[in-house]
């Protein structure tokens, strides 16, 4: 069923993309031509808490599990537990994800889930439904109960109704958009040409597509305030996690240089409270990486100045720091997405 409904929906959309994205870095590291919003840069710094690990270096944290445990009202005692980790794979993964999530909806187990992990294509479908605003309907976003095999065809696609992620799958025409950032004029800076181009096609449907934004846990939260405070007189949206959906962590991948030809590899995590590299290495070239989470506001940031010298912030500290950029929603589930081309070194083996 997943394979039907993929190539029906595929069907309708270009296959440029791919081959251009898969062939060449260079195409994932333009800047788009969209014009309305823009990347925006802070005016002034903004004060963001940081987040050690649990059990970090030996030392236990002070935060009894996640800090979206205290953050979030009744987060633990309404949801069981219970975590999904949906699969990578493009326009395929989004609609296994989106036959799993329809199954556990239509027999009331979606609203015990207590988290929803995804990668690549997933990450799209996950950032929708995690962050769906209240004038677009749970059960119309989900398209109501599997179609099944026998009707997963074009004219049924082209029935789907507005609001539904179907719709939107089956209308997106990602190519377009790559084509217009790759030889249009680029006169600010924009989201980068495959997170523009694909990240379009999916949040834009549900209102949820805004360069000048940042995430933030449920209206009514503290985490909620505090990103209205960081974004206060700028003109920057929020972007609000939808009330009583399962936390989303939508993953992605961070590369750094060095001496092997493939680059050192590390988890990177987007979430509505908080984003950053959960594993720490403390033997990284040029010093140590992750091991913690920065308010998502506040990610992008270059480090903070502490005082007294130190070197390494302490759990739960608050610290002043100047994103970039602001991270939206658009760029965590694109990043999710953009698989890179990587060109290793040759390597020839004698006698061996």
């Amino acid at each position: 069923q997943v394979d039907i409904l993929a190539k029906s929906i595929h069907q309708k959309q270009h296959t440029f993309f791919q081959c251009l994205c898969a062939g060449s870095f260079g195409a994932m590291g333009c800047f788009s031509s969209t014009e309305r919003e823009h990347l925006t840069t802070p005016s002034v710094p903004v004060s963001a808490r940081v987040w050690r690990l649990p059990a970090l270096e030996g030392k236990t944290s002070k935060n009894e599990g996640f800090p979206e445990a205290g953050e979030i009202e009744d987060f633990i005692a309404r949801t069981k537990d219970v975590g999904l980790a949906l699969s990578g794979g493009g326009i395929r993964a989004s609609s296994e994800s989106l036959g799993i999530l329809q199954a556990l909806h239509a027999h009331g187990f979606l609203d015990k889930v207590r988290y929803i992990s995804s990668n690549s294509g997933s990450s799209w479908l996950n950032a929708a439904i995690s962050f769906l605003p209240d004038h677009v309907p749970l059960d119309i976003f989900l398209g109501g109960a599997p179609l099944g095999p026998a009707n997963l065809t074009l004219s049924a696609l082209d029935e789907q109704q507005e609001g539904s992620f179907l719709k939107a799958a089956s209308n997106a025409h990602p190519t377009k958009m790559i084509k217009e950032d790759l030889f249009g004029f680029r006169s600010q800076k924009h989201l980068k040409a495959w997170n523009n181009a694909v990240m379009y096609a999916y949040l834009k449907p549900f209102d949820l597509y805004h360069e000048n934004s940042v995430m933030s846990t449920p209206i009514g939260t503290e985490g909620h305030r505090r990103a209205q405070a960081a974004v206060e007189k700028t003109g920057t949206r929020i972007t609000a996690m939808r009330k009583n959906a399962a936390f989303p962590i939508i993953h992605a991948a961070r590369a750094n240089r060095g001496d092997d030809p493939g680059g050192m590899w590390y988890p990177l995590e987007f979430t509505p409270l908080y984003c950053g590299t959960p594993m720490l290495d403390g033997e990284a070239e040029g010093g140590a990486i992750g091991g913690g989470m920065i308010e998502s506001f506040g990610f992008n940031s270059p480090a903070p100045n502490l005082p007294d010298g130190r070197t390494a912030v302490n759990d739960g500290e608050e610290v002043m720091v100047k994103p970039n950029y602001w991270l939206p929603l658009a760029m965590a589930a694109g990043s999710s997405s953009g698989a890179p081309y990587v060109r290793l070194k040759a390597h020839t083996t004698v006698g061996q």
